[in-house]
């Protein structure tokens, strides 16, 4: 769920892993979003996929499957056996920790980054104890607006997904 600054970058990281049979999975990108310009800074986007959904873009270019929807309901995750959320809305989130599916979670702001995951119970209660709906904002980017100004990227995104790849590695044993 989520293909922005960290879900386009795992869609290519996890490319990479199945390319060189380090993971065996099917994979469904799900994103309601399109790509716009601001996107191509930090995002695996070029100029020509602006105005493209940003799941179809990033399925055909990894060969994975498309989901170019928003996730609101628990019921379009039945079909999947683990939900990677790097999205920027915090009620879809915590709508995959009230499912029972097995769920790797990447956030990051700026330069600070974190991954949480539901096999590890300390990092479930700490995702979990995170404010959702109206207690926090709904959307934010990973770079924050202030991050903009000047073209200054912070790399965030990338760090939070090379540590889902991490924690899934720990979902494969």
């Amino acid at each position: 769920m989520g293909c922005g600054g960290i879900g386009s970058w795992l869609a290519e990281f996890l490319e990479f892993a199945r390319r060189n049979s380090i993971i065996r999975a099917d994979v469904t990108l799900a994103d309601g979003d399109r790509v716009e310009l601001k996107n191509l800074l930090w995002q695996r986007f070029e100029s020509e996929d602006i105005g493209k959904n940003k799941t179809e873009v990033l399925a055909k270019r990894y060969h994975m499957k498309a989901l170019p929807e928003y996730i609101t309901s628990s019921r379009q995750l039945r079909p999947f056996d683990l939900v990677i959320t790097t999205t920027d809305n915090e009620a879809s989130r915590h709508l995959v920790y009230r499912t029972k599916k097995q769920w790797i979670d990447a956030r990051c702001s700026g330069s600070q980054w974190v991954v949480f995951s539901s096999r590890k119970p300390e990092s479930r209660q700490a995702a979990e104890s995170l404010p959702s709906g109206s207690k926090m904002k709904t959307r934010h980017s990973c770079q924050g607006g202030e991050h903009l100004q000047g073209v200054r990227v912070k790399f965030g995104f990338l760090m939070a997904a090379a540590g889902v790849m991490e924690e899934l590695s720990e979902f494969l044993v």
